[in-house]
């Protein structure tokens, strides 16, 4: 990767183990665990910046792709080095899967019950009020 880049990266590794009983009988347990690797990338050339940011994530060892993440997320924050601006106008967009997932959690994270009683969300007091423009339309499709 080029001096001129700043590389950051994440490693989880979680277990957990889960119970519910219940006066009907009814006695579940479930264990899981958990590995995520993520690394973000930002490249600066002079007032000229291209980021990117990409993770993997599994429920044992061998289904995460250690190797390559790093390189193909460098290469894809270069390839967006010298983007252009758009001029701000309504459009449509697209996102692709990372953005859209980002945008979703951010969503179902606001919508968390405990964060809108504890006033961490911006729903929070927004009871019977829009929150978003009434040309937001939101559509998905199968991968």
């Amino acid at each position: 990767m080029a001096p001129d880049a700043i590389i950051s990266g994440h490693l989880s590794v979680s277990s957990a183990r889960g119970v519910v009983v219940n006066s009907n009988g009814v006695s579940v347990t479930r264990e899981s665990t958990m590995i995520e690797l993520s690394v973000h990338v930002i490249v600066r050339r002079d007032s000229d910046v291209g980021s990117y940011y990409d993770f993997d994530v599994g429920h044992r060892l061998e289904d995460v792709q250690f190797e390559g993440l790093g390189r193909n997320t460098g290469e894809k924050a270069l390839r967006f080095l010298g983007a252009k601006k758009v001029a701000p106008a309504p459009l449509d967009i697209v996102l692709g899967p990372l953005a859209a997932f980002s945008f979703l959690q951010s969503l179902a994270s606001a919508c968390n019950a405990e964060s809108v009683q504890r006033n961490r969300s911006y729903f929070a007091g927004r009871l019977g009020q829009k929150v978003a423009a009434k040309e937001f339309s939101l559509w998905t499709t199968g991968s």
